[in-house]
């Protein structure tokens, strides 16, 4: 092909949708246009490009575990039936395989990060890959807008339970520390981790404790029971025994 230029990569962008960079590959990779188009294609990226404007609402949440830590991540389409698929769901569980296995620092434990974290990182199983590549390839097999929303990592606790509801709709992890645990007693205490964590899924508690509660919320809380309160004509003198 010609010498590229930056009408060459707008037109080109505008074709396929795909960004500014991957368009500038693909037309000093080729000779001539169609073949950039073509190259785009093959690559998944003008089908993920045209897609990005969708709304990915359905999806799932899939968590992954080993000895020493626990991913979780929660991965966005658009339509329930695509969620429920077999390709997307071992996306999704390759996805947390990478989170707990080198992708996020140990450092980051507890720490929930926007999925566009992980995107270029190369995966955990095979690096001539990267995050973003994997999923733009799902995209171009699926034919859906795919989206990384947000993944979590925990490690160096000592016992950890997760529970995953109703095909992934939600998901919850349980850390406990028990360093004093016998070996034989250990299997009690993962039990208990796990239905901690069916519990949170069930009830999505605010904090651990009562003093663990942000005081913005219990402050809101109050300015709303004391309206209500009010509202009810009750005498000024009890409204905050009520309250």
């Amino acid at each position: 092909m010609a010498q590229i230029t930056a009408q060459m990569v707008r037109e080109l962008r505008e074709i396929t949708g795909a960004g500014m960079m991957d368009c500038k590959k693909a037309l000093t990779e080729s000779s001539d246009m169609e073949t950039a188009i073509n190259f785009l294609r093959e690559k998944g990226l003008a089908a993920a490009a045209k897609k990005a404007g969708r709304v990915a609402s359905e999806g799932l949440v899939s968590i992954f575990a080993d000895k020493k830590s626990i991913g979780m991540v929660e991965l966005n389409c658009e339509t329930d039936f695509v969620a429920r698929g077999t390709e997307f769901n071992q996306l999704a569980s390759s996805l947390a395989k990478h989170v707990t296995e080198g992708g996020l620092s140990d450092s980051l434990s507890g720490k929930v990060l926007p999925g566009n974290d992980l995107l270029k990182q190369k995966f955990c199983d095979d690096s001539a890959i990267t995050i973003e590549e994997m999923i733009n390839a799902k995209i171009a097999l699926i034919g859906e807008k795919i989206d990384l929303r947000r993944s979590v990592l925990f490690a160096g606790g000592d016992f950890y339970g997760s529970y995953v509801h109703s095909g992934g709709s939600i998901g919850a992890v349980a850390e406990l520390t028990g360093k004093d645990v016998a070996k034989d007693k250990q299997a009690i205490v993962e039990d208990l981790a796990r239905d901690i964590a069916m519990h949170v899924a069930a009830t999505a508690p605010l904090a651990l404790t009562k003093d663990g509660v942000d005081p913005e919320i219990v402050a809101n809380e109050k300015s709303i029971f004391t309206n209500q309160v009010l509202e009810q004509k009750k005498p000024a003198n009890i409204v905050e025994k009520i309250v």
